[in-house]
């Protein structure tokens, strides 16, 4: 089971994200779930809380009202999950934003005009990172 949780709080982003995600999991066997959050609140609160074993990917939008992308990407690595895979979109390009992903490990930074290419490739990467890791480390 893979879960996906976006954090975005524009509808035609999340309709994107929605149909690359489906596009590109429809093609593997496994189930997945889609969780959509539009603002900071009680219900990504507990996504980000009750992660224990899973293979979770967050897809974080920069700007969101309450708590942006990056604050959550810190909240969610504070709380000790280190193995989700966090992806950051924006709109803008700014080197800063490359900067706190390094340190936070996260996967990429997507700028949204590139998002239908990228996206894919960032979800081929996860899932390279999630199940074809034969090796004991």
């Amino acid at each position: 089971m893979m879960k996906f949780i976006i954090y975005e709080d524009n509808k035609e982003a999340v309709d994107r994200y929605k149909k690359i995600i489906n596009k590109y999991m429809l093609k593997k066997n496994i189930t997945y779930k889609l969780l959509v959050f539009n603002k900071y609140c009680r219900g990504i609160e507990d996504a980000i809380k009750n992660t224990s074993g899973e293979k979770i990917v967050y897809i974080l939008d920069v700007e969101v009202t309450g708590m942006n992308g990056i604050d959550l990407a810190k909240e969610i690595r504070n709380r000790g999950d280190w193995n989700s895979q966090i992806i950051i979109v924006t709109a803008y390009n700014q080197k800063n934003y490359y900067l706190l992903t390094n340190r936070l490990l996260m996967l990429t930074f997507i700028l949204k005009m590139e998002l239908d290419k990228e996206l894919l490739l960032s979800l081929d990467t996860i899932w390279k990172i999630f199940f074809n890791n034969n090796v004991l480390t």
